[in-house]
């Protein structure tokens, strides 16, 4: 029983681990949420048709409990020292909630001996159910992973999360001279929006909305600055700052917050393709940040 809870667990940090080189950390998420309840579908199958010690009840809630202890004590706990992932709906409660729901269905039909005898009504019932579940994960799941924008207004910037406060142009310091890198030209004047995700084991344990401002270059020192602010830092708290750092397209740009004692943190800034940034955290979060909005001129 254990055995086979265990499998299902790893295989949902796999699915992760192996979407995140494809897809958008989003993206990965929301095909998780749809995709996991099948393999503890093929579990199920399994465990039913050569051990079936428990019902399909108590399965169900064998499972998705081994899966929770496992996040808590060995993910949480342990590694992380965080309890960050449980704030996600889409990575956590929602796959957890259909997985219970498709392995307690699985294990209700395949109890019966014969495919054949199982009640027309229980059929119905089931693929009833099915299909409902992922009606609703059709509709959620694209509007949990809408990307939203902020809104630039006489002046100020407002981020569509609530816990981010909005940020006066007015100090915010500018400087892009002529000689300034292609790198950072592509990305003047944009708001760019990204996540900040951390994994440990294959399975997210933090996640941050963050945004990146590209605000100066200085030729004589190829120091490069931006604005940065986040959803969710250390404590579980919003902030904002400058970083910046010596230009380093190969490797990297080292960035980190001036004058700020208090902030251990430091960053790997990388420029992509179509004026994408990738943000690499010391405390082991990584996103990639991609244009949502403009600047006024």
């Amino acid at each position: 029983m254990l055995a086979h809870a265990l499998v299902g667990w790893m295989y949902c940090g796999a699915f992760i681990s192996v979407g995140r080189q494809f897809l958008s950390m989003q993206a990965t998420l929301v095909v998780h949420a749809i995709g996991a309840p099948f393999a503890f579908i093929v579990i199920s199958l399994l465990y039913f048709k050569k051990f079936a010690f428990t019902s399909p009840l108590q399965t169900a809630l064998i499972f998705v409990g081994f899966a929770v202890v496992m996040d808590v004590f060995v993910v949480a706990m342990f590694i992380e020292k965080s309890f960050d992932m449980f704030r996600s709906f889409l990575g956590t409660w929602l796959p957890l909630s259909i997985i219970f729901l498709a392995t307690y269905l699985t294990g209700t039909i395949s109890r019966s001996r014969e495919i054949s005898k199982i009640k027309e009504g229980t059929m119905k019932t089931f693929l009833l159910v099915m299909a409902v579940v992922f009606c609703m994960c059709s509709v959620v799941c694209p509007v949990l992973s809408e990307e939203k924008k902020p809104e630039v207004k006489d002046g100020v910037i407002t981020f569509p999360e609530s816990a981010l406060p909005t940020v006066s142009l007015s100090k915010l310091s500018f400087s892009f001279p002529p000689d300034c890198p292609k790198e950072m030209l592509n990305v003047k004047g944009k708001i760019l929006r990204g996540e900040m995700v951390k994994e440990a084991l294959g399975r997210v344990v933090g996640r941050s909305v963050a945004y990146l401002i590209p605000l100066s270059y200085k030729s004589d020192t190829k120091e490069i600055s931006f604005y940065l602010a986040w959803e969710r830092g250390t404590g579980g708290k919003p902030g904002q700052g400058r970083i910046q750092g010596v230009l380093d397209l190969e490797n990297g740009s080292t960035m980190k917050f001036p004058g700020a004692s208090n902030i251990a943190m430091e960053y790997r800034l990388y420029f992509l393709k179509d004026s994408k940034i990738r943000l690499n955290a010391s405390g082991g979060a990584t996103g990639d940040f991609t244009p949502v909005g403009n600047l006024p001129e």
